[in-house]
């Protein structure tokens, strides 16, 4: 069986799914979240490639479902509470034209709280 990002494709397929509904959640109750804290809940590494891609993963699928970049939710525990530099390197990949991180950060914020309030529970 091939694996995917370093995992069997069921067990990566589970917990990407647990972190989206994670994201989710969040998103509901208009919060973030610390990349420590997710990784906690899914077991794994807070610095790891493969939370960074799982990530990546969420956020172009959801961007594509027209909900926007749902990992705009996970921040740093510290510092400036804002998303890492994937984030923006990824946004710039999905064709978003900005110059101000915090400015664009906060709309895009904004923007995933409301798609996921406007969902039905």
């Amino acid at each position: 069986m091939t694996q995917r990002h370093g995992f069997d494709p069921e067990v990566w397929e589970r917990a990407r799914e647990e972190a989206r509904q994670i994201l989710i959640q969040c998103a509901r109750e208009g919060r973030t979240i610390a990349y420590s804290d997710l990784a906690e809940k899914l077991n794994i590494q807070h610095r790891s490639t493969e939370l960074a891609m799982m990530l990546d993963c969420i956020s172009r699928s959801e961007n594509k479902a027209g909900r926007g970049m749902l990992s705009v939710l996970v921040v740093h525990k510290g510092d400036d509470q804002m998303s890492g530099r994937g984030f923006f390197k990824l946004a710039k990949c999905l064709g978003r034209e900005f110059e101000n991180e915090p400015e664009f950060w906060k709309i895009e914020f904004d923007r995933v709280i409301g798609s996921w309030r406007r969902v039905r529970q």
